[in-house]
This record gives C-alpha cells, sequence and structure tokens, in this order.
C-alpha cells in the first residue's frame, strides 16, 4: 500500500506527523495497520510522558460520518524523542455498543450492500450544517474510502486531529481487478468450497462438456451413444446389437391361456424357454397345466420330457378339494361365514365361529364357566389372560349405559333425568320447574338484598357509605382501580404497599408536618446501588447511584433525565481518559458534559457527580481513590 505522510498543527501548537503503512492482502482478512509519528511540543521539546493515550477512530467518508471502529492505545514514550509506532488493529477496542463490533478487515470492504448497523453516526445536516447524532448503517461504494481519527492525550488534555483520508485501504482489500480481469468475467466459488487447482485436462473437459461432446455424459435424444427411435404405445427399446428399436410388447389376455400368444417363437421369447422346450395347456391329462372348460387349473402334473429323469408327480392341487383331507368348496348362506373344523365329524364346514371357539394363551375357554351376575359386566384380565364376571363400583368411576340411583336421579347413555319432586311455579324473585330448575326471573338488583345485614349496602356509583368501614387483616384489594381519596387522609400504621403509582398532593413520613415541601420524610431515605458489573453502557433507570469496574473510556448513557441527579463509581485502576454520551431518550453528544476540574487522566477508582440540567450535564469528579 502506498505510504501517506501528513502533518498536524494543534490547537496548542503541537506538531504531529504520522505514516500510515499496512500490507493487507485481497486473498485474507486484514488484522492490522502500522501508524507511526512523532509528537514535538511547542517548545521543540519531544514528549517524554509514561503514560499517553492514543484514541483511533475509523469513521466512514459519507455525511452519515458513522464510527466503523474504536480503540485505545497506552504508550511509554519516556526516552523515545516523541517517536511512536503503534499498530491499528492491536490496541484495546471498544465495546461492541460503541462501535458495532463489525470485523476490523470488513469495514474496509467495499463489496457488501450495507455495513452495520453502527451504533453511533453523526451525520452533518446539508443545510444547516449541525451534527445529528443517529444510528443507522453505511452503505459502501466502489472505490469509496474511510476517515481515520486520532485523539491524543499526554496529561495535557484531549487533543483531536484533523481525519485523514484513507484512500487506498478499501482497493487494497478488495482488488477490482485480477490479472486485468473485472469479477464478472472469473469462475468463482463461495468462500467454503475448497477445490484443487484446474490443470488443462479438466480445462479440455470442461470445454467438451459445453460444446457436447463430453463422452462421460449421455447426449440428448441418445443412449449409450447410439441414437433412440421415437416410441409409440406399449413400445420399448430393445437392442438389435448395432442399433436400438422400437419394440411392441405382446399383451396377455387374464381370461386366455398361454396359446394365445401369437406363435412359440414369441413365446419362448416371453417365458424364456428357449429353443429346446414346449409348453403345453389344455383339458387332455398329462399336460403341462389342465385347465378345466372355465380356464381355471383343474390339474397340474409335470411331464418326463420337462423334469427330465423325474416320473410323474401326483396332482398339487384340483379344484373343488383341497388334498388330506379334502375341503369341499361350497358357497356360504350367510355374510360373515368361514371355513370352520368341526372334530367330531372330522370334515371341514362353511359356518359362523363361536365365541366360546376363542382360546387363550393356555389353550384355554378366555370365558367364565359359569354366567354373570345382575349388575356385573364382563372385564378383562392381564394375569389369567381371560375374561371375569366383575361388579360395577361405587364412587367417582364412569359407567356406561343406565345408572338407576333409587327413585331419584338417573343418568342414561350420559344423559341425567331428575324426578319431579318440586312443585312448579312462581317464588320470590325466581321461577322454578317440577324438577326444581330456574327457568326466569332471575335477575336480583343489590337492593333486593337487605333483610337481615344490619346496614344499607352500596350498591351503585354515587352512593355514599355511613359509618365505620372494619377491613379484615388481610386489607382492601381495590383491583386494577385506582383508590382515590379527596379532602382527607390515608392513614396506615403499617405499609401501603402499591405495584402502580401512589400519586398524591403531598407525601409526609413524618409524625408532625413542618414545612410545606411536597415530600417531607424524618428519617433515611435511600438509593439501592446498582452493579452495572464491567459495562460502560450504563442505563440509569437501574438507580441513580451505579458502579462499574471497568476503566474509564467511552460510556454510553440511556435515561438521564433533566433535573436529575446521578452518581457513578468507575472501579477501574488503569489510568485512562473518560468520556460521556447519550443516545436515548434525549440525545446529548460528549460535548453537552461539563467537567470541572477540566477532565484529565484517572489515576484509580473515580467518582463521578453529574446534574443535568436541560441540555446540559454539570460533571465534577474526584480521582484517585
Amino acid at each position: 500500500m502506498k505510504s501517506l505522510f501528513m502533518n498536524f498543527f494543534w490547537t496548542l501548537a503541537l506538531l504531529f506527523s504520522a505514516m500510515i503503512a499496512g500490507t493487507p492482502s485481497a486473498f485474507a482478512g486484514v488484522n492490522s495497520m502500522s501508524y507511526q509519528g512523532r509528537i514535538i511540543r511547542p517548545d521543540g521539546k519531544p514528549v517524554n510522558s509514561a503514560s499517553v493515550m492514543l484514541k483511533v477512530q475509523i469513521r466512514s467518508s459519507g455525511i452519515e460520518n458513522c464510527l466503523l471502529y474504536e480503540e485505545m492505545h497506552t504508550l511509554n514514550m519516556v526516552n523515545s524523542k516523541g517517536v511512536f509506532n503503534i499498530d491499528i488493529g492491536s490496541g484495546v477496542r471498544s465495546d461492541p455498543g460503541i462501535d458495532g463490533g463489525v470485523a476490523f478487515s470488513e469495514i474496509f470492504s467495499n463489496r457488501p450492500a450495507v455495513l452495520g448497523p453502527f451504533p453511533f453516526c453523526e451525520e452533518i445536516d446539508p443545510v444547516t450544517h449541525v451534527s445529528i447524532i443517529s444510528s443507522k448503517t453505511f452503505t459502501p461504494t466502489p472505490g469509496g474510502n474511510r476517515r481515520l481519527v486520532i485523539s491524543f492525550n499526554d496529561g495535557m488534555g484531549v487533543q483531536t486531529l484533523e481525519y485523514q483520508n484513507l484512500s487506498y485501504v478499501p482497493y487494497t482489500v478488495e482488488s477490482m481487478q485480477v490479472g486485468g480481469y473485472e469479477p464478472r468475467q472469473l469462475l468463482r466459488f463461495s468462500p467454503d468450497v475448497t477445490t484443487n487447482e484446474m490443470d488443462s485436462t479438466d480445462y479440455n473437459k470442461f470445454l467438451h462438456l459445453l460444446a457436447g461432446t463430453y463422452d462421460r455424459y449421455e447426449k440428448p435424444n441418445q443412449l449409450n451413444e447410439a441414437p433412440l427411435p421415437t416410441l409409440s404405445a406399449n413400445q420399448t427399446y430393445r437392442w438389435t446389437g448395432a442399433s436400438w428399436e422400437a419394440f411392441t410388447l405382446i399383451p396377455l389376455d387374464p381370461n386366455s391361456n398361454l396359446s394365445d400368444i401369437a406363435s412359440p417363437a414369441d413365446a419362448r421369447d416371453n417365458l424364456g424357454l428357449g429353443d429346446s422346450a414346449t409348453l403345453d395347456a389344455g383339458t387332455a391329462p398329462g399336460n403341462l397345466v389342465q385347465l378345466d372348460s372355465g380356464g381355471r387349473i383343474l390339474d397340474s402334473v409335470l411331464s418326463d420330457n420337462v423334469m427330465v429323469g423325474l416320473t410323474a408327480i401326483s396332482p398339487l392341487v384340483k379344484y373343488g378339494t383341497y388334498n388330506t383331507p379334502n375341503i369341499a368348496i361350497g358357497s356360504g348362506t350367510i355374510t360373515g361365514q368361514g371355513l370352520r373344523w368341526n372334530n367330531s365329524t372330522t370334515t371341514w364346514e362353511i359356518s359362523k365361529l363361536r365365541y366360546t371357539d376363542l382360546i387363550n394363551n393356555t389353550a384355554l375357554s378366555p370365558w367364565p364357566t359359569t354366567s354373570c351376575l345382575a349388575n356385573q359386566y364382563i372385564s378383562w384380565s392381564s394375569t389369567t389372560d381371560a375374561f371375569a364376571c366383575t361388579d360395577f363400583p361405587v364412587g367417582s368411576t364412569t359407567v356406561q349405559g343406565v345408572l338407576q340411583v333409587g327413585a331419584g336421579l338417573s343418568v342414561t347413555a350420559g344423559v341425567v333425568s331428575l324426578p319431579d319432586t318440586v312443585t312448579a311455579g312462581s317464588y320470590a324473585k325466581v321461577t322454578v320447574d317440577s324438577k326444581g330448575r330456574v327457568v326466569g326471573n332471575v335477575n336480583l338488583s343489590s337492593s333486593d338484598v337487605t333483610t337481615g345485614l344490619g346496614y344499607t349496602p352500596v350498591n351503585k356509583a354515587g352512593d355514599t357509605m355511613t359509618g365505620t368501614l372494619n377491613l379484615p387483616a388481610n386489607g382492601l384489594t381495590v383491583g386494577t382501580n385506582q383508590l382515590a381519596v379527596s379532602g382527607g387522609n390515608v392513614t396506615a400504621s403499617g405499609n401501603i404497599t402499591a405495584t402502580g403509582n401512589v400519586v398524591a398532593d403531598r407525601m409526609i413520613a413524618n409524625t408532625a408536618s413542618t414545612t410545606n415541601a411536597a415530600i417531607e420524610v424524618q428519617g433515611q431515605v435511600l438509593s439501592k446501588v446498582y452493579n452495572a458489573g464491567a459495562s460502560t453502557t450504563i442505563d440509569w433507570n437501574n438507580g441513580n447511584l451505579q458502579y462499574t469496574t471497568a476503566n474509564c473510556g467511552s460510556f454510553s448513557f440511556s435515561n438521564m433525565y433533566d433535573g436529575g441527579s446521578y452518581t457513578l463509581i468507575v472501579r477501574g485502576t488503569t489510568p485512562a481518559m473518560c468520556s460521556f454520551s447519550q443516545a436515548s431518550p434525549t440525545a446529548l453528544a460528549a460535548g453537552d458534559f461539563k467537567f470541572v476540574p477540566t477532565l484529565q487522566n484517572t489515576n484509580g477508582e473515580t467518582v463521578f457527580t453529574l446534574l443535568r440540567a436541560g441540555n446540559k450535564v454539570y460533571v465534577t469528579w474526584i480521582t484517585g481513590y
């Protein structure tokens, strides 16, 4: 990459010269860039501090000015003569809530359609030229560059250099041409595909494939490099020894015998019998297959000329009987009949099976030996592998069928029937039928229930309760509505607990009020302390007093409201510079935070007290704890 030499003259008259150099490869991830320079004070002497803080920012080059990358470097420049060298990309990177956490190499790539989103983009309004902090994405463009912003603090305050354009970095990370060819002219693979190089043999195969001359793949309308003829209905392909021909299959009539085949030659071809065997079928005895007049197999033998050296085999199956013992194949008379063996006559007969014909795994009848009693039912016992007579259970067991309870309630097929035991008619405020069911006049007003209460009930809006309302020990529950008190006090000797808001003109936690303050408290008022862990993102909704184990750096706030008083304890012990900003609900830039004393590097644990008044935050801080 081409080196860039640039000089800067700060407002404190510090001369800063720098060089950016790097060798990122277009085929590997860019991990760092070398940044070199020398710092000279106005008196001509070089910086000689033991702890010099450098903050490096890389931003987009458009008006959106998005913060793409931020890191911190701590330099020991004792005896350095002001010369330093850092690798951008190897410093302590800021939290992803600050710069988005995008990989170092990706922020220089102009290939993606968009980059981001990034938490902080300080867009410059083209009309008012005012910086607008927003959160958006950055749209790279071919040939686009990036901006490098360096902030420096050697103990005399933070100084920020004018940004530098990194014009050659994106071109190096993402080359626009390879050997003079544009990306659209190259054969590319996805990043996760690994393959060997294509040699000249593979290249020639690729050309043959495009030309249709490759011998490893069949061509259209060819098989084994021989043309395929056009087929008609019921045809298939057959090889003649030199070419393919369209071959018509010979259909067989399912109700005919094999003599329906056109010729003996066709029979041999289809049945695979060759030229030395014959197939006889007919009604004459001795044929290979003997059929009756209806085409059904009547007898079947294999002749000696087929099974050479074997005598004729006795008949296997004859129409009308099944051998040993014979089964007369007759017709049933009732649906559901089947073949059943009758041992008393030693014959097969056509009849329905009886339930007593069933046996269990002990070869015994699974049925009870005696009839079941009244109110019993048949149940299966898995232990005896048999059915048993079982009494209907009494209790909550579901009973299928009809359940009669004395002369009263009865249940038939799930329907409950009630006896007529009540005189139908109209009663006070209700009307019932003969079974005692309410059928009319069921709406009662609150004024209908008064007898025996001992007091006049409050039953509608606008009613006034007289006397004392005594509540039980568990108190009064108001539900989702508010408990409103006008012109009086709500007094409680215990706690008043509310999950919602408690709204009052005055709140007095005191035995006697001495002022007209809106809130008056006798005793301590505690604010819960919130542990933010090691985070640099502080949400003040967690409490007005918070602490973090992070070192000083860039802190991002949210929910800091006008008129609020806040305390942040930074327990990191590494000396560093703290800066604050807020994104929501009201955006506050780092410049809106005013520090007394003037902000410098911290020196150990530090306590920051922040008071927001309007859109400015006044900060006092004590360090060195």
